[in-house]
């Protein structure tokens, strides 16, 4: 018998086409490339007061979609409720 009429034909794997792109930041510890003075920055300090603030600030910015988050969770469980009973 003949080896090669009972062997199947091998296919041709495609080559992949990379674009090089990265949509996202790659400088993370671990990678060889890894730069940890990329980005570096002078750290800016806050006094106790300013921390305050701008932490009330934030807080303030939030508050009103919390608000509508809760209210809108809180009238889904009571049509719910009255749906069910």
């Amino acid at each position: 018998m003949d080896k090669k009429s009972n062997e199947k034909p091998k296919k041709k794997k495609k080559d992949f086409d990379d674009p090089g792109i990265s949509y996202t930041d790659m400088n993370v510890p671990g990678m060889r490339f890894y730069d940890k003075h990329r980005y570096s920055r002078s750290r800016i300090e806050f006094s106790k007061k300013e921390r305050r603030q701008l932490i009330r600030a934030a807080f303030l910015r939030i508050l009103p979609m919390l608000i509508i988050g809760i209210l809108g969770f809180t009238l889904a469980f009571i049509l719910v409720a009255l749906w069910l009973r």
